[in-house]
């Protein structure tokens, strides 16, 4: 098993509310506001009122690749303010499709294999190219509207 205060560790969580879905066993010595019942992640358990900061998730090998992004877009879009993705079990395959959620691959020490990490934090860093200087024409900005 992952153990989830490494986990929580590599994200610099320092308290507030965690949510736990797949086969993670709670080492952290906090109670969650969240653990699924059962190892695999089924995106039928969430409840409607769930809200936590960060929100782990460890899918099985056996785990349907659709419920697993299901469950990670539900996570990204309702509940969680930082989703963490344990991928050490699911294939290459399974893998794929992470970036088009947004999720980012980090190395962990904590864990073997890589972690995605969906955090906004971290993908709203602002981007050189983003800005009137290396757009076309920018001295035209003030003078016409298109």
């Amino acid at each position: 098993m992952t153990p989830a205060s490494g986990l929580l560790g590599d994200l610099d969580h320092s308290g507030g509310a965690f949510a736990l879905l797949g086969a993670i066993e709670n080492d952290t010595g906090f109670i969650p506001a969240y653990q699924s019942p059962a190892a695999t992640v089924d995106p039928a358990t969430l409840p409607a009122e769930l809200r936590v900061d960060i929100a782990l998730v460890r899918p099985l090998t056996g785990d349907n690749e659709r419920a697993i992004s299901m469950v990670l877009a539900r996570l990204r879009d309702v509940h969680a303010d930082r989703v963490l993705l344990c991928a050490d079990q699911l294939p290459k395959s399974a893998t794929s499709g992470l970036a088009a959620l947004g999720f980012e691959p980090r190395k962990s020490p904590s864990v073997d294999g890589l972690v995605y990490v969906w955090d906004p934090a971290l993908a709203d860093q602002p981007r050189e190219w983003n800005n009137a200087r290396n757009w076309a024409n920018p001295e035209n900005f003030s003078k016409y509207r298109w």
